[in-house]
């Protein structure tokens, strides 16, 4: 399985399950300004539509680009992006690519080749569906992780009034 499919899924998944919200909704003046932002994973856009003038950008352990202080302080400030470095744990990113290796034989229709591939694709197919928790959980797991190391490096005080929207 190529990287840039794993990145796309997981891109999906932290954009459309974990983090849903399309705009950042300023919290001054009673959310009444709304911004749309960027969405990134390593160095893949998630969607076509990337015009806005802030963003984030999540740095999977796979991210080929320097992950120093100096070098994400700098990428930061160049980009007007926030960025989320994901600890360098690559466990959801196997379940990913395992998940999709099972989903490209399932959509193959190598009936004829394969006596039982009915009975392969029921199992393989009610595998897959029970350990999508499991991804999700990893993937959670390492946002959470991230979101403490943030906390710890760059922003000690708890931030106040932020909110997020589909809007």
């Amino acid at each position: 399985m190529e990287t840039p499919v794993i990145i796309n899924k997981v891109a999906e998944m932290i954009f459309e399950d974990i983090f849903p919200g399309k705009r950042y909704i300023y919290p001054v003046f009673n959310g009444r300004y709304a911004f749309g932002f960027n969405q990134s994973v390593d160095d893949r856009p998630y969607k076509a539509n990337q015009s806005y003038d802030i963003g984030v950008r999540i740095l999977t352990p796979w991210y080929d680009g320097s992950t120093d202080d100096a070098t994400l302080r700098m990428m930061s400030g160049q980009g007007k992006e926030v960025l989320v470095v994901l600890p360098n744990d690559a466990e959801f990113l196997t379940e990913i690519q395992s998940y999709l290796k099972i989903e490209g034989f399932l959509r193959k229709n190598t009936s004829t080749q394969l006596a039982k591939y009915e009975t392969i694709k029921g199992g393989k197919a009610r595998g897959n569906a029970g350990a999508q928790p499991k991804r999700k959980a990893l993937l959670d797991r390492s946002a959470e992780r991230s979101n403490d190391l943030c906390k710890r490096r760059c922003c000690p005080r708890k931030r106040q009034g932020s909110r997020h929207s589909d809007q």
